[in-house]
């Protein structure tokens, strides 16, 4: 069940997403990256985030199984960008994630928003292709981060996400987030 995030979710959030980062991004990030993560993940820094915002909460069987935290971008009130979403290793392949971004893009759409942006990190970068979004870059960012956006006007029956990261890998109306060298440049 999809709900709103409570100050006494805060421990059971940060139990998980530290368990997220030591035992799923571990794979793609140094150990010093990921502890580092950790301090940015404690219960009472992630009451101070979520009272930015909106944050939502999976919950199963009474327990916080997921989180995702929404919130509009500064001076641009279209464009919505989502933040901390991680889903308990236990519970990883289960739909929890789709759910959470699906109520998410709701929330925006709901809130006037046309856009949601996101930073990817190399472990979901995948996840979120499959869930309709596009690169604005064609390689992370120096913190090994994709810039990745999503359309809400355009429907997600129409475009799927394996169909829509196959036909475009970036969005084709971001022409400045194709690299210099790209056959688009015979176009412009």
């Amino acid at each position: 069940m999809i709900r709103e995030f409570q100050a006494s979710d805060a421990q059971a959030a940060s139990h998980l997403i530290c368990r997220n980062l030591r035992e799923v991004n571990c794979w793609d990030y140094p150990l010093e990256v990921i502890e580092q993560l950790i301090q940015e993940y404690t219960p009472e820094r992630l009451l101070r985030m979520t009272a930015e915002g909106y944050t939502f909460t999976f919950e199963k069987g009474g327990i916080p199984t997921g989180i995702l935290r929404i919130l509009p971008a500064q001076g641009a009130p279209q464009v919505y960008w989502l933040r901390t979403l991680f889903v308990s290793p236990d519970y990883h392949g289960q739909g929890i994630g789709r759910q959470l971004v699906e109520a998410g893009e709701q929330f925006a759409r709901q809130k006037g928003g046309a856009v949601v942006r996101l930073c990817a990190s190399l472990t979901a970068h995948r996840f979120y292709q499959k869930l309709g979004y596009i690169d604005l870059s064609h390689t992370p960012d120096s913190n090994g981060l994709y810039l990745m956006k999503k359309d809400l006007s355009i429907s997600d029956h129409f475009y799927n996400g394996n169909l829509r990261s196959t036909l475009f890998p970036v969005d084709p109306y971001d022409f400045w987030a194709f690299p210099k060298n790209s056959f688009c440049k015979l176009f412009l």
